[in-house]
């Protein structure tokens, strides 16, 4: 599978502002995080997919990698943090 990330400024502004939420699950998060940056057909082939959700997890914190310009390693570490 490989799939363009949407990386304008307003589907950035919008995960992030979406993150920033509280009252939002982590998994509606993540959910949002993948279909916002991948497009609705990704997000819904990486959902039928099946995968584990550590590995659900590790798409979403790619994804989030690659729109704040870090590897998967320095974001990980940096969220991780938070």
């Amino acid at each position: 599978m490989n799939y363009k990330v949407d990386e304008r400024k307003n589907t950035v502004f919008k995960i992030m502002e979406m993150w920033e939420n509280d009252e939002v699950s982590e998994l509606k998060k993540l959910d949002k995080t993948i279909e916002l940056a991948l497009g609705k057909e990704a997000y819904k082939e990486i959902d039928e997919a099946g995968f584990s959700i550590n590995d659900y997890k590790t798409v979403a914190m790619a994804v989030m990698a690659i729109i704040s310009g870090q590897s998967i390693e320095e974001f990980e570490s940096r969220f991780h943090e938070q």
